[in-house]
């Protein structure tokens, strides 16, 4: 029972404070025969004040709008959240969480604070928050530069300023396109643009956002945010048409059946060239692919003769890396071609 006598002498505060740390000590509890179980959730502070725990994350962007969840207890009714001396928008979940946005501000350690009507929460290092940096520029460059052959992996590599954890994203727009994200952000400050499609020959941009970790970006647009951006830099691919192509058997015609037959080709006028090996049975009026474009660049083609043997004939098709082929059939597409050559399996 508080009595005159203790209010007289200014002890009441003190018991308030006392009454309010023993409930809080008494979460929790169960009987069990003579056996009470306490759990020390969280200690208020004087007169009942709120107390944070913890606040996570811990750090975010200079630029506020981090969603930050704050944990601790005696938030109902909570007035105010503050980021050092920033005031955040924010939702009181419960006693013990508060959802908040964090404000903008300068780069450093701030303390957040909640404050009620029982006073406001006291300081410590576990409700500190970090602000970092945002990206203040980047720039972007290809190896090899401003041009090549399509086909060519380019190397596009992206160097942010004034962010401890940059964020990169590549974009490439082809000719008569849009922009379209190339690589999503991410940790890694290169893209290895592959060309070999091989794209159409013309002129592409391409251009890389960045942002730090802790950033939800300070610009948006209708592909996304950042905090700086490259400008887009153009890039030309260019196509290099085969001119012919010639193709020779070894052993030559005739061969015992099961023979393994090594077709090999040479093309003319293109420096990357690729291969396409077909084959028509005896007695087919039908071609049939080999060996197709897909097996990297190799000229050569081993021929396994042990199905049926009589009167076969090969031909090869090849175009260069860089092309999509000058020539379009149903089944495939050439720069140039060799003839048919008959070929006898006895």
């Amino acid at each position: 029972m508080i009595t005159m006598r203790a209010v007289r002498h200014g002890l009441l505060p003190g018991l308030i404070v006392a009454g309010v740390l023993a409930a809080s000590m008494l979460v929790g509890s169960s009987v069990s025969g003579l056996n009470f179980k306490l759990v020390a959730v969280c200690t208020y502070g004087y007169l009942g004040a709120p107390t944070v725990t913890g606040v996570s994350p811990t750090s975010g962007s200079t630029a506020g709008g981090n969603a930050v969840t704050i944990t601790g207890c005696g938030f109902t009714g909570a007035t105010s959240v503050k980021f050092g001396t920033s005031a955040a928008s924010k939702t009181v979940v419960n006693d013990s969480t508060i959802n908040a946005t964090s404000p903008a501000h300068a780069a450093g350690v701030v303390d957040v604070t909640v404050t009620t009507g029982a006073g406001t929460s006291a300081t410590s290092p576990a409700d500190q928050f970090t602000y970092t940096g945002t990206c203040t520029s980047v720039t972007a460059t290809a190896a090899p530069s401003g041009t090549a052959k399509a086909g060519t992996i380019i190397l596009v590599t992206g160097v942010a300023v004034g962010c401890p954890n940059p964020l990169y994203e590549f974009f490439v727009l082809n000719p008569g396109g849009s922009w379209a994200v190339a690589q999503p952000y991410s940790p890694r400050a290169t893209f290895n643009w592959d060309t070999n499609g091989p794209e159409p020959a013309g002129v592409y941009y391409y251009s890389v956002w960045v942002r730090d970790a802790a950033s939800i970006g300070t610009n948006s647009s209708s592909l996304g945010t950042y905090d700086a951006f490259a400008p887009g830099a153009a890039y030309t691919l260019t196509i290099t048409y085969c001119t012919s192509v010639t193709a020779s058997a070894a052993p030559p015609s005739p061969s015992a059946q099961g023979t393994t037959v090594v077709i090999t080709a040479v093309a003319v006028g293109c420096t990357n060239p690729r291969y396409e090996f077909w084959i028509k049975a005896p007695g087919s009026s039908t071609w049939q692919m080999a060996q197709g474009y897909s097996n990297s660049s190799s000229a050569t083609f081993s021929w396994d003769t042990t199905t049926v043997n009589g009167t076969y004939t090969y031909s090869v098709w090849v175009r260069d890396n860089s092309s999509p082929g000058k020539f379009a059939q149903f089944l495939s597409s050439f720069d140039a071609y060799y003839a048919g050559t008959v070929y006898n399996v006895t």
